[in-house]
Order: C-alpha cells, then sequence, then structure tokens
C-alpha cells in the first residue's frame, strides 16, 4: 500500500489520566461527559515544503490536489477522502490522494518538512515553519473563513478552581501565539452554548 502510517504516541486521556485540562485544537467535539471551552481560532493553511513543490509542481487550483501526495490525521480514509475549501463564500469539497496517515500533527509536520506531501493544518500548528520557510503555504485564497477550535477540555460541568484559572490565563495568551485569533462567538449548539462550554467526547 502506498499509505503510510505513523503512529507516534497515542492522545492523552483526559479521565484515566487524572488530568484537570487538557488543550486542544480541533474542527468540532461532539458530546459526551467531558466538557470543552472553545478560548480561540486557528485558520486552516494549506502547506507543503518548497522541495515538494519544486519536484511535483504548485497547483493552482484545489481540484489538482488529487494529482498530489497529502497527509492526513488518523481517522482520514485512503479512498473517499475529501478537503474541505471556500471561495466566494462558496464551499468546495476537493477529493485528496492520501499518502501518509498520522495520530498527531507533529508527525504530519515532520512528514511534510521532508518533501513527502501536502498538509491541511490550523495555522499555528505550522506558524514556526511558513516563519523559516520549510514550509510554503498554497492556495491561501481558498483557506480563508476555515478555522478550527482552540478548546480547554476538562471532566464535570466546571473546571476546579485552579484549572479555571489556568484556562483564563491560557485564553489572554492564545492571541499573542503566530496562528491564534482571538474567539469571538461561539458557533456550535449546546445546552452550555451561552458560556462557551460545549460537552463532547474524548479520550
Amino acid at each position: 500500500s502506498r499509505v503510510h502510517d505513523v503512529r507516534p504516541p497515542h492522545r492523552v486521556d483526559v479521565v484515566g489520566g487524572g488530568y484537570d485540562v487538557v488543550i486542544r485544537i480541533a474542527r468540532r467535539l461532539n458530546d459526551s461527559t467531558l466538557t470543552a471551552r472553545r478560548l480561540a481560532i486557528s485558520p486552516l493553511v494549506l502547506a507543503a515544503a518548497p522541495q515538494y513543490l519544486q519536484e511535483r509542481g504548485c497547483p493552482s487550483h484545489a481540484s489538482e490536489l488529487i494529482k498530489h501526495r497529502c497527509l492526513g490525521l488518523q481517522g482520514t480514509k485512503n479512498t473517499g477522502a475529501a478537503w474541505q475549501f471556500r471561495s466566494l463564500n462558496t464551499s468546495l469539497t476537493v477529493p485528496i490522494n492520501v499518502w501518509v496517515i498520522a495520530d498527531s500533527y507533529l508527525s504530519l509536520v515532520l512528514a511534510a518538512c521532508s518533501g513527502i506531501g501536502f498538509i491541511y493544518v490550523p495555522r499555528v500548528v505550522i506558524a514556526a515553519q511558513l516563519r523559516d520557510g520549510s514550509l510554503q503555504s498554497v492556495l491561501p485564497d481558498l483557506c480563508k473563513g476555515i478555522e478550527w477550535g482552540v478548546y480547554a477540555v476538562h471532566c464535570g460541568r466546571a473546571p476546579t478552581k485552579n484549572a479555571a484559572a489556568l484556562i483564563d490565563f491560557i485564553r489572554e495568551m492564545l492571541p499573542t501565539i503566530d496562528g491564534v485569533e482571538a474567539h469571538q462567538s461561539f458557533s456550535q449548539r449546546s445546552p452550555a452554548a451561552t458560556t462557551g462550554n460545549v460537552n463532547y467526547s474524548g479520550g
């Protein structure tokens, strides 16, 4: 198979690990016994290493990605996989050719910097690589208005006192990090949406 499965350490188990709070970056979080508070957002960026673009060419439109190697997070299907883009307020669903699957952003970034293929991730994940030129943004106009949330995740309806203080500190600090923007509104619907909290399934 052409698909390489890169498996770094497993995702943190909030409940089993006894963590007071965990920070996660995700497109959306599903309902469960955990509570997630959306603290900030990070716009998505399509990027590849200059070496890859020189060898295989730079797509002029998202539809050309099917001809390229793409790198996806665990859960991405080898067949039928697609990425979502936006152009002039119109959403585009573009089929991709998955070449590498990993269960962490770190593995995806390392693979992309090695010239293996394209990644489509929140800017905060690759801000340093974009600055130093090891990755290059591609088709930025098709990524406008698409972002993932930065969430503080904890057990129960309310965090512990210490966790609440940490969450407030992180919320104030996040917009100072390259690739992160302040969270203006909460778009996910949930019973706790007015407070910026949402229950979600974790692990």
